[in-house]
């Protein structure tokens, strides 16, 4: 009897205790208000997700994951209905990512705001949830990120080996000899031209002293076209001169000397009647008293006679 009644009293607690459980839960589950669903679409995977999963609201939990399943429209989609708190601000700026717990794995919904600019309140309604935006976690893009860099990493790796095959070996082993033999020339060339170089301040002193030179024979030249100026304005001095007596020239010879020619010849004519008269004054110089004697009558006429004059 008296194991039956520790038996009978042990059940009634165990009873008791999950009535109180019961009790508590439900106290508890309606201090934390109404709930509104949300439909977060995501392309990307979900892996760790499960049903209950906490819903975060920047890091403040908010609800939870209530079904994860396919988009029946489009397989490459997938639909996580949540319910958060009524009092949540969700807008249309509102997007959603998966979070990790610690070492453990397990992912949850983490719901953040985009910071350019205030979006407006998110309308839903339990007929049609509004739908909230998935995007790539910090570890989805760093496993993205990774994967590309592996992509990359390949295509570079594959390049070498193409790069370094016997071929290309060759042809990298005869480019380093050419270089060699550039460099090797290079020196040479180079202890050539350290001579050249230390005579560069003795030719850079002649060249000032030809400078020097250039610039005095640059005056002197001036000076000597100065002269020739000077000797030219005598020129044309000259020259006007010989214009004028070219002048005087060609007046004298057009005008004058026709003149003193027509002078000439009454000279000349006036001479020979002089030397005429003089030559009769001397065969006859009576005929300078007595006037010139009339002249003997020629054959027929009076007086005529055959004999000669006394």
């Amino acid at each position: 009897m008296e194991n039956r009644s520790h038996a009978l009293l042990a059940g009634l607690f165990t009873i008791g205790l999950a009535v109180g459980l019961v009790i508590a839960a439900a106290w508890l589950g309606g201090r934390e208000g109404p709930r509104v669903p949300y439909v977060i679409v995501s392309r990307v995977g979900v892996g760790g997700l499960n049903r209950d999963a906490p819903v975060r609201y920047r890091g403040v939990e908010v609800g939870q994951v209530d079904r994860v399943r396919f988009d029946p429209d489009d397989q490459h989609r997938i639909l996580i209905d949540i319910s958060v708190a009524s009092e949540t601000h969700i807008t249309t700026r509102t997007f959603g990512r998966l979070g990790f717990q610690g070492v453990t794995g397990l992912a949850f919904v983490e719901l953040a705001e985009e910071d350019r600019e205030e979006g407006t309140p998110l309308s839903t309604s339990p007929l049609e949830p509004a739908r909230i935006e998935m995007r790539p976690s910090a570890l989805q893009e760093f496993g993205d990120a990774g994967q590309a860099l592996l992509v990359r990493v390949n295509e570079i790796a594959q390049r070498l080996s193409f790069l370094l095959n016997e071929e290309n070996q060759v042809k990298m082993a005869n480019s380093l000899a050419s270089i060699e033999r550039i460099t090797e020339r290079f020196v040479s060339f180079q202890d050539r031209l350290i001579p050249t170089l230390d005579s560069l301040p003795r030719v850079t002193g002649r060249a000032e002293e030809v400078l020097v030179d250039g610039k005095t024979l640059v005056a002197e030249m001036r000076e000597v076209s100065q002269q020739m100026q000077t000797q030219l304005k005598v020129f044309d001095r000259v020259g006007a001169s010989a214009d004028q007596m070219g002048t005087a020239a060609t007046d004298f010879y057009g005008t004058t000397l026709p003149g003193l020619n027509r002078l000439a010849e009454k000279l000349s004519r006036t001479a020979e009647s002089l030397d005429r008269v003089l030559e009769a004054q001397s065969r006859d110089p009576q005929s300078l008293i007595f006037g010139t004697a009339p002249p003997e009558p020629g054959p027929g006429e009076s007086g005529f006679s055959t004999r000669p004059r006394e």
